[in-house]
């Protein structure tokens, strides 16, 4: 008892965990607010420019945004509505523009602000700003309309480089003011103003089309396919048309289309052949089908899921090119779609939408689903057009762990309620009346090759036979009359061969349909019977795929010869499954796995379509049709495999910001065009920025990083878009930074950390004193070796004259030869055994005592009969001692100065002098030889 309790509580811990987590997952809207970093909530424009980035035009600044974090620009003036910023345009030659009550501003990228230009030449508050086709900007203001054109040869005075041009739309009795400017396919430009709308032809032709203004007035128009959508204040939406034969020289007519809106429409864009984005103040923002006249979709602050937005007050609006909806929003920031590829979709009908649910269990036949949840059980017929949810009332619990069609009807496996019967024709559920030994926690059912139906529960495992609701049990194993291992039964798996592969929580086993045996020892030592398996699953080539509780997930074939599995970088698999086209596919809680049958990897995340990065331990279900079904944390997801032949989209890894001990560095931008990075004197914590601008969620981004000299392999970061290298010492560091999936250009830059002034100085103060130890050390051994010089030839010039004094006495000393060579022969052995040469401080008086006789003897020995002197004689040794060392290799071991040591010299000099002697070359040489 005490040990399934604690199983239990692991089991429920799990599953708080996994709901915890789906709460935690972002919405498909995300808002940019005071959190994130924006100064002011009112958005009253949106730019994206060409390299992807967002500029947000507020009420009394300027925001930059790539996705990730919000960079603010401030506006100078003091007066609060000339500051609100009305437009925003870039060129690509030309840079950035910016218009509000002050007037034009221009995106200076070397001080990395806006700096106000053009104030003499253009008159009234900016209201509106267009750059067409050719490159001209057109810029509207509360007095008129001008032009913009560059010199081709400009002078070194700002105002020298543009040429400005008035262009009046001035009628009698009219307003000049321009409130809106669209260009059409034709190059023609649509401005709107208080008395309607004008048409500025390519030849600089300016017409006016006056009509019945609504009440109120025109707010925003967009152009396009020959007609001009215009929104207005009180009365929807009207069109402008005036036919493709005649073009906008003919008189057109304006058309109401709707006035369905319920508020004022702020914003308008054509985005499709027959639609529009129309932005309301105070209903939200419309998707619309011209054609029809239809709403296709709605998006306000009462709508679900990804249709919900933070407020219905809509201020701005752009759908940009890759169709990301971005919502300027009336103190309440921004509102914008997260970016998702369309590799993979969330299951939604007319009867059902699958997106927010947390799907564990799934069977699918023909045209009818079955979707297992921990909220209950849904029922999708789309033949029949039929859907009905089961709850706790029919199922006697919430979670459906397991679902299978057998012998025409569908069995549901609950966590609590026990097995359960769907009827397809009446769709009544009813319980599968069994003893209670078998257990209410139901975690798998499948059919054998007999066409038995298998259930694993909290109990054991069990074989049941029947049809409907009259079920029997045909066997029945447990840990009690079987091998079977103690705990839960998670899964039940027959092969291609016909053996059930039974994984507990404890262990594995394996059932033999011959001999109806349940055992562990058909199992080789090398196979890892004893993890914990949360899935069996078999390929088409027949190699068996284990899904552990814990760690990599291994295979074998049907000889138990191990095989490679897919690789989940570290995480914890759920499930597997492949295509049909041989390519793998591993569900985990950081996304899915794709392995090509080239071995190549791939993983998918939530910019790739699915809903959540979490999926659940659902099996995988593949229809008649090829379509791969599988079990997310937010909905049922499925993709054809097919769509992921499609090329992904090249992600650019973009540095946004570079800080130095957590301070910005000046002219960030001239150092990201070098290519280089030189940090200020005294700092040694290097923070990079980063972003790719797909505009996704934040806490999906996958970058990795190498900085050469201080990380040993690349490193990965997830979900997260900063980095910081701490305590960099002195030196050039090569800098690599990629977006995941790898993009093929990597930024490569070189980072210099410069030395201090304080270690430049302890540097100079070092070099100095080492010179002087230098100096000092060189000096002492120079009057050292001169020393040592003068004194050897003070030793030798006393040796010379005692041999001189040695010959007189010897004139008259007549020793017998015979006792001379006797003499001799003692010396010889007396060296040769005990090997006194090698004595530094032997003297001739030395061997005298050892061998009895008087030095006057020996002296007379050397000189009289060897006719060589003494310490000529005890050099031979040494240098014979030395020739012998070398020989044997010491010269590798030592050094000439420890060789002369070893071999009785104590002084390096008179070693050199008396091996030059006696072999007529140096010791060096002797060595290379």
């Amino acid at each position: 008892m005490k040990r399934t309790f604690t199983i239990l509580c692991l089991c429920f811990t799990l599953l708080s965990a996994l709901t915890f987590s789906v709460m935690a997952e972002p919405h498909y809207i995300r808002n940019i607010g005071t959190p994130e970093g924006l100064h002011d909530l009112l958005v009253n424009t949106i730019h994206r420019d060409s390299d992807g980035i967002i500029w947000l035009g507020t009420g009394s600044s300027v925001e930059r945004f790539d996705g990730v974090r919000l960079q603010h620009y401030p506006l100078e003036g003091d007066n609060g509505p000339l500051k609100r910023v009305t437009t925003i345009v870039g060129t690509p030659s030309h840079g950035l523009w910016v218009g509000n009550g002050y007037g034009l501003w221009q995106y200076n990228t070397s001080n990395d602000c806006f700096e106000q230009v053009l104030q003499g030449e253009i008159a009234g508050s900016v209201t509106s700003a267009h750059v067409d086709s050719r490159g001209t900007l057109w810029v509207g203001t509360s007095i008129g309309l001008y032009a913009i054109e560059w010199r081709k040869a400009s002078s070194e005075r700002a105002n020298d480089k543009w040429q400005v041009r008035d262009y009046s739309l001035s009628t009698p009795g009219s307003s000049r003011g321009v409130r809106a400017i669209s260009e059409d396919e034709q190059g023609t430009l649509w401005l709107l103003s208080s008395n309607g709308l004008h048409a500025m032809l390519p030849n600089r032709q300016l017409i006016h089309y006056p009509g019945a203004i609504p009440d109120g007035g025109f707010t925003c128009l967009s152009a396009r396919d020959g007609q001009v959508w215009l929104g207005s204040v009180h009365s929807g939406l009207y069109a402008f048309e005036w036919g493709e034969a005649n073009g906008p020289e003919a008189n057109g007519r304006y058309r109401h289309v709707s006035q369905h809106f319920g508020s004022p429409i702020s914003a308008v864009q054509v985005c499709g052949h027959d639609s529009l984005i129309v932005g309301t103040d105070g209903n939200g923002v419309m998707m619309i089908d011209t054609r029809k006249n239809e709403v296709l979709e709605h998006w306000s602050q009462v709508g679900e899921g990804s249709r919900r937005l933070t407020s219905n007050s809509v201020y701005s609006l752009l759908r940009d090119e890759r169709g990301v909806l971005w919502i300027g929003l009336y103190q309440h920031g921004l509102d914008y779609t997260l970016w998702q590829g369309n590799y993979f979709h969330v299951h939604s009908t007319p009867m059902f939408d699958s997106e927010g649910i947390a799907v564990r269990s799934l069977c699918i036949h023909g045209q009818q689903r079955l979707i297992g949840t921990r909220q209950g059980l849904y029922f999708i017929d789309k033949t029949a057009e039929k859907f009905r949810y089961y709850g706790e009332k029919e199922l006697d619990a919430q979670m459906v762990f397991a679902l299978t069609r057998y012998n025409d009807y569908y069995y549901i496996g609950t966590y609590g309620g026990g097995l359960k019967c769907l009827h397809p024709t009446t769709l009544s559920v009813s319980a599968v009346r069994l003893p209670e030994s078998i257990g209410r926690q139901i975690f798998c059912l499948t059919e054998d090759r007999e066409g038995r139906l298998w259930v694993g529960t909290e109990k054991g495992a069990y074989c049941l036979v029947g049809h409907g609701d009259k079920l029997t049990i045909a066997e029945r194993y447990t840990s009690y009359n079987s091998q079977l291992p103690q705990g839960y039964v998670y899964h039940i798996y027959f092969d291609y061969q016909g053996r059930g592969w039974l994984c507990t929580i404890n262990g594995m086993s394996l059932y033999d349909s011959e001999s109806r045996y349940v055992t562990t020892s058909a199992f080789p030592p090398s196979f890892p019977s004893q993890v914990a398996v949360r899935q069996v699953w078999q390929d088409q080539d027949s190699i068996l795929y284990f899904v552990p509780e814990r760690g990599k997930l291994f295979a074998i074939d049907a000889t138990w010869r191990s095989h490679p599995a897919p690789d989940t970088e570290g995480t914890d698999a759920l499930f597997i499954t492949d295509d049909g086209r041989g390519h793998h596919l591993v569900g985990t809680m950081d996304g899915l796995y794709y392995t090509h049958n080239d071995g190549t990897r791939e993983r998918f995340g939530f910019a790739d379509g699915l809903p959540s990065s979490i999926f659940t331990l659902c099996q995988p279900q593949t229809d008649d049709e090829g379509t791969v079904w599988l079990g997310n944390s937010r909905g049922l997801i499925w993709y054809h495999p097919d769509s992921v032949n499609f090329p992904r989209p090249e992600r650019q890894v973009v540095i946004s910001h570079v800080m130095a001990d957590y301070q910005p560095l000046d002219d960030i931008y001239s150092a990201l065009r070098a290519g280089k990075i030189v940090m200020p004197r005294g700092t040694s914590d290097l923070t990079i920025l980063l972003t790719d601008l797909s505009m996704t969620d934040p806490a999906s981004l996958r970058y990795q990083y190498l900085l050469e000299g201080y990380d040993n392999d690349w490193q990965d970061l997830i979900g997260i878009s900063e980095h910081t290298w701490q305590n960099l010492r002195t030196g050039r560091y090569r800098l690599h930074l990629r977006s995941m999936p790898q993009s093929k250009q990597d930024i490569v830059m070189t980072v210099v950390v410069p030395i201090t002034t304080e270690m430049s100085l302890a540097i100079a103060v070092g070099i100095l004193a080492l010179l002087v130890l230098i100096g000092i050390n060189v000096e002492i051994a120079r009057r050292y070796r001169h020393y040592r010089t003068e004194r050897e030839k003070e030793i030798e010039a006393l040796r010379r004259s005692q041999e001189v004094v040695d010959n007189r006495k010897y004139r008259t000393t007549n020793i017998p030869v015979a006792e001379l060579r006797k003499l001799k022969r003692r010396v010889d052995e007396l060296m040769d055994e005990q090997k006194l040469y090698l004595e530094p401080e032997l003297k001739l008086s030395d061997i005298a005592a050892k061998l009895g006789v008087s030095p006057f003897q020996l002296s007379y020995l050397f000189n009289q009969h060897m006719h060589t002197s003494f310490y000529d004689y005890v050099n031979n040794y040494r240098v014979a001692y030395f020739k012998q060392c070398v020989k044997q290799g010491d010269a590798k071991r030592y050094t000439l100065d420890a060789l002369a040591t070893r071999c009785g010299y104590n002084s390096r000099t008179s070693f050199f002098r008396n091996f030059k002697k006696l072999t007529g070359k140096t010791p060096s040489e002797f060595i290379a030889q």
